[in-house]
């Protein structure tokens, strides 16, 4: 919805540089906040105003984490976001992993565009991945399903070594 940051009292006349500094800018530590800076007058003197903007991303899944079992399992556990939604859960040989498309429903063994192998999707909070190659590392990511299977979470990684 619609607010108001600051209401101005008055204009500004006789001057062609107003709104030179002004910034709008993604927060790099979250992706998730806009940060906004401009000059406002309100008689004398000018000033200058920085407010944030935030939008909230679906919750993902919580407690995520990995447990090598034996050379050739490793027990895959996590939470189910706050409003219990299904999971999908992949895995790599590597870090690299693309994100699900919104709307498309997976399945296990479908291959993920960028990368990952889906492994189980779902109301799970846990998996058993097996068949495993001992002392190798396995990459994961988990992202809940949102919005009536329309939308996916950002993914939470994870990773472990088989024994």
């Amino acid at each position: 919805s619609e607010e108001i940051i600051l209401t101005g009292t008055t204009s500004q006349e006789g001057y062609s540089r107003w709104g030179d500094y002004s910034e709008m800018s993604v927060d790099p530590f979250d992706d998730m906040t806009f940060w906004y800076t401009g000059e406002y007058y309100n008689g004398s003197p000018k000033g200058t105003m920085i407010t944030g903007i935030q939008f909230s991303e679906p919750d993902y899944p919580s407690n995520f984490f990995t447990t090598a079992l034996s050379e050739t399992e490793i027990q895959i556990n996590w939470d189910l976001n706050s409003a219990s939604d299904p999971v999908l859960l992949a895995w790599s040989f590597t870090e690299e992993f693309g994100d699900p498309a919104d709307g498309m429903n997976y399945q296990a063994g479908d291959i993920l565009p960028g990368g990952g192998t889906v492994l189980a999707v779902g109301d799970l909070t846990d998996f058993l991945h097996s068949g495993l190659t001992s002392n190798t590392e396995y990459f994961y990511k988990v992202w809940s399903n949102v919005n009536d299977n329309s939308e996916y979470s950002v993914g939470d990684p994870a990773s472990q070594f088989t024994i």
